[in-house]
């Protein structure tokens, strides 16, 4: 597991802050899905704000968080981002592919429907 730093996650909203308003909520959606995964004290809300979001009901969207419990060992891109990610990834269709079960069944091995939902 990775494991990232205050310092990433300044860099990194300050790179989703210049990204257009109607692409930005998606990119952070996507980050906050990762963050969250590798610390569990990750804030969503106070990470939206440095990638620039100030509507306070827009802000309330990213006040969830994951439960590490839920994840399995799977892959984690599609247990956060849906059969979607399987799309782009270098490892779709080889047997190092940690996702195959997830996109037979909708599921992982903890039964979890994926997307994943923040709590």
């Amino acid at each position: 597991m990775v494991n990232y730093t205050r310092r990433h996650f300044q860099d990194i909203a300050a790179l989703i802050a210049s990204v257009p308003k109607n692409r930005r909520n998606a990119e952070i959606e996507k980050y906050c899905n990762l963050f969250a995964a590798d610390n569990p004290r990750f804030d969503r809300k106070k990470f939206a704000a440095a990638c620039g979001v100030t509507n306070p009901k827009t802000l309330g969207k990213f006040a969830g968080r994951f439960k590490q419990s839920d994840l399995s060992g799977e892959c984690w891109a599609v247990q956060f981002q849906g059969k979607e990610a399987c799309k782009k990834c270098e490892f779709r269709g080889t047997k190092e592919c940690g996702g195959k079960n997830i996109i037979k069944t909708g599921k992982t091995t903890k039964g979890k429907s994926v997307p994943l939902k923040s709590r």
